[in-house]
């Protein structure tokens, strides 16, 4: 599995994991961070992944 995929599937199994209400325990703080990060990007559908790398 190459990085890409693997932070494409951590970020599937976030986007529904709201931090107000089903945040991701803070004994893993890499999740966590994430999920901080991908409810904070605007994601609008379009490919970007060429310049900065695969959005949440």
């Amino acid at each position: 599995m190459f990085i890409r995929e693997f932070l494409e599937n951590v970020r599937l199994g976030l986007m529904h994991r709201r931090v107000g209400n089903a945040a991701v325990p803070e004994e893993f703080p890499l999740l966590r961070t994430l999920q901080f990060a991908c409810e904070s990007w605007n994601v609008t559908g379009a490919d970007r992944t060429s310049e900065a790398g695969p959005a949440c």
